[in-house]
């Protein structure tokens, strides 16, 4: 898809700052929309969002759905940078399209963009950022790699294998909720990718490949 594509029709562009592809991040968090699916693995990217811009005055304290875009939206700016949190509101398979449609309208270059998700291949209490990278099974990441075109953006790959993960079916599993042991751990969860996410707004390029641990 060309980003020279005709822009869509924004119904009220006053929500948005005008942005520009030198600054402007685009942070996503992935996950399906509904009550049914709120507090599941396959939701953490979600959590984390939500999590993130209760702690960050400089955005907007709510959600505004943008049916233009297929997704929920928050804005604001730090460190004189232009930022748009994202929740794609097209279920996990199709969550590409909000991910084109937002990065087409503001013309933002696939090392301005980090998605957080869930990972079904690290085990609990581990975060993997990198950039690039295979989908590894996961219909989410698949969707945005044939959407923008390229796997050059940034991730933040939270892990969810448990000792019942191999002993589970898959869809099952990731839509199933945390486990009551897990569920003590999610706020340092939280804690650590909201400083990843900082440091993907005060960095320049990309994330590094690096490894964490949230389970003191």
């Amino acid at each position: 898809m060309s980003w020279l594509q005709k822009r869509p029709q924004v119904s009220n562009p006053t929500l948005f700052f005008n942005a520009n592809n030198e600054s402007t991040k685009l942070i996503v968090g992935l996950g399906n929309i509904g009550d049914d699916y709120r507090q599941t693995r396959h939701n953490i990217g979600f959590q984390c969002l939500d999590n993130f811009i209760l702690n960050y005055e400089e955005f907007n304290q709510t959600w505004t759905l943008k049916k233009d875009f297929s997704g929920l939206i928050s804005t604001g700016l730090i460190n004189n940078k232009k930022c748009i949190l994202l929740k794609p509101t097209t279920m996990m398979n199709n969550s590409g399209l909000a991910v084109r449609l937002v990065s087409n309208y503001y013309k933002i270059p696939p090392e301005n963009i980090i998605i957080i998700h869930d990972e079904l291949d690290l085990p609990f209490g581990r975060i993997k950022t990198q950039s690039g990278g295979r989908d590894a099974g996961h219909n989410g990441i698949k969707s945005i790699t044939d959407n923008i075109k390229t796997e050059n953006y940034s991730r933040v790959r939270i892990g969810i294998q448990n000792e019942l993960s191999d002993k589970t079916d898959t869809s099952d599993f990731v839509l199933s909720n945390f486990s009551k042991s897990e569920m003590q751990h999610i706020p340092n969860l939280f804690k650590e990718v909201s400083s990843i996410i900082s440091e993907f707004i005060f960095g320049i390029g990309p994330l590094p490949t690096e490894n964490r641990n949230f389970i003191v």
